[in-house]
């Protein structure tokens, strides 16, 4: 597509951004850990010492951006 302006697709990037990120965690996080991860050897388990379940690693992923709702929330009425 012909965009003229940078901010035309933002909320299709973000939603594309969102996804991306949403299968890179999932995928690595439902395996044990994160590329960052590795260098401290810090894995994500479950209770029973296993890698928690791709359900369970989607779930924790769209509980991580909760903490961004609040700042939303605020900077709303000023159209940024």
């Amino acid at each position: 597509t012909q965009t003229r302006h940078a901010l035309d697709n933002r909320h299709a990037l973000q939603a594309f951004l969102f996804i991306v990120f949403g299968i890179y965690f999932t995928w690595f996080w439902s395996r044990g850990q994160t590329l960052a991860m590795k260098p401290w050897h810090s894995r994500v388990v479950g209770r029973d010492g296993r890698p928690i379940s791709q359900k369970r690693a989607l779930v924790r992923y769209v509980f991580s951006w909760i903490w961004l709702l609040p700042p939303l929330a605020a900077v709303a009425p000023f159209n940024l």
